[in-house]
């Protein structure tokens, strides 16, 4: 683009001159612009490459946490079994001891339950065999015609163990019932 010149007539000796030189607008902006890209471009790779580096660093600092929930995730809500310390960040370790000192109580009346469980099981057997006997000494007794009043205690005696039986059985259901709700809340 181009300016037009204007000739300045020819000055006195006392008037002063005054001589203006200038460039146009457009090449200090073409210029500000080349600055400025020439700036911006390295900056704005240096960001990315650090927004790359800090996203790395976040990730593989987390790693361990994420191991540590996927191992907790893959628990069942019956498992109280301890989890692992040693690959745990040490702000992490703490708390995973802890938890770990909160669940050893818990197993142990986990195990208490089971123990329960199993013994009421057995004894549901036992009171099972108990009245398959009492019926076969009370058919006995009725074929070979013994004392009916006889007979009448020996079926009173089994109503009464089966009814103290089925008490101490509801009694364990009752513990069995409860823990369940205390490995539940846990």
């Amino acid at each position: 683009m181009s300016c037009p010149l204007r000739l300045v007539p020819e000055a006195s000796d006392h008037d002063p001159v005054l001589i203006q030189v200038a460039e146009t607008l457009n090449k200090r902006y073409i210029l500000a612009g080349e600055i400025l890209l020439g700036i911006l471009w390295p900056e704005l790779l240096l960001i990315v490459l650090v927004g790359v580096l800090i996203w790395y660093g976040i990730d593989r600092g987390s790693r361990p946490l994420t191991e540590l929930q996927r191992e907790i995730s893959n628990c069942s809500h019956r498992d109280l079994s301890p989890l692992a310390e040693h690959n745990v960040p040490g702000k992490v370790r703490a708390l995973v001891h802890a938890m770990n000192d909160l669940l050893a109580p818990l197993n142990e009346a986990m195990s208490v339950h089971l123990w329960l469980r199993s013994g009421v099981g057995e004894f549901e057997a036992l009171l099972d065999a108990v009245e398959a006997f009492f019926y076969a000494v009370k058919a006995r007794i009725n074929h070979r015609a013994v004392r009916v009043q006889t007979g009448n205690r020996i079926v009173n005696t089994r109503h009464l163990l089966l009814n103290r039986g089925h008490a101490l059985l509801e009694e364990g259901e009752f513990l069995a019932v409860l823990l369940d709700a205390g490995a539940d809340c846990a």
